[in-house]
């Protein structure tokens, strides 16, 4: 069960990330609920944005940081399902792991 603090911050967390993304980039509540997880201090969000990839940093939520030109649409629908949600990304290595990954 969490805690009444930890179940405001993660509440604050959705309603910021919701107010600074983009109508195509809104980030799904359910991978923005685990930024608050104790113990994970996420650093980057891999979501799929107008078909392509974009990398955002929890931090700055209002302009991608990276975009990967790859057609979204050519990947199984899993992981179509996974990136529309958005995925959570610990670290730089863990990023370029996951992006090569759904690219080859």
């Amino acid at each position: 069960m969490k805690s009444k603090p930890l179940k405001a911050l993660a509440s604050l967390v959705i309603v910021i990330l919701l107010l600074f993304c983009s109508k195509s980039s809104v980030i799904k509540a359910s991978a923005t609920e685990e930024i608050a997880r104790p113990n994970y201090e996420y650093q980057y969000i891999l979501i799929e944005e107008d078909g392509f990839l974009s990398v955002y940093e929890t931090n700055n939520l209002q302009m991608p940081i990276f975009i990967e030109f790859f057609d979204v649409s050519t990947l199984p629908q899993a992981d179509q399902d996974e990136l529309e949600k958005g995925i959570l990304i610990l670290n730089k290595e863990e990023l370029r792991k996951t992006i090569e990954n759904f690219i080859g």
